[in-house]
């Protein structure tokens, strides 16, 4: 098992854990650390090595999806997208160094919580190919490839155009 962290500085210097990404024999898994300080909630995402993909909590599936198998995988494929907005959650739990491979780490300064303006996006993708676009004027600001095992997990935090043609105008 391989755990990798994305995290953010909050302002009083600790690191806070946002998604735990954990490949495993079986899978990737993508856990949600802000649901960690709630019983028997444990929300996470996981492709499994068989193709089949579902969003868990409080232990029940609920979306399930058959994509590519893990063992022939080829191209890109978007897994999971989430906003950013519960990066600045103060219960967001503090991040051990001694949990991971290696850790992300997503400045707050960074952060625009501005709702449709950040995502997180996780994908797969094999040798060779890109990360796939998503086409709304979006632009990468950071990008992380996890290249550990085949297919590469690929961590990017897309800033989008405002939604509101007049934000911004002077």
């Amino acid at each position: 098992m391989t755990a990798h962290a994305l995290a953010t500085r909050h302002p009083n210097g600790e690191l806070r854990l946002f998604l735990r990404v954990v490949r495993e024999r079986s899978g990737v898994y993508v856990v949600f650390a802000a649901g960690q300080h709630r019983p028997g909630h444990n929300p996470h995402s996981s492709w499994h090595r068989d193709g089949r993909v579902h969003q868990k909590s409080y232990k029940r599936a609920w979306i399930r999806r058959q994509k590519q198998p893990l063992n022939s995988f080829s191209g890109a494929e978007p897994f999971i997208l989430t906003s950013v907005d519960q990066m600045l959650a103060a219960g967001l739990p503090e991040y051990l160094p001694t949990e991971f491979a290696t850790v992300m780490e997503v400045s707050l300064g960074a952060i625009d919580i501005t709702p449709g303006r950040q995502q997180v996006h996780i994908d797969l993708v094999a040798a060779g190919a890109a990360p796939p676009t998503v086409g709304l004027g979006e632009r990468p600001l950071l990008r992380w490839w996890l290249n550990d095992d085949a297919p590469s997990i690929v961590i990017s935090l897309y800033e989008f155009p405002p939604l509101n043609p007049q934000e911004g105008a002077t």
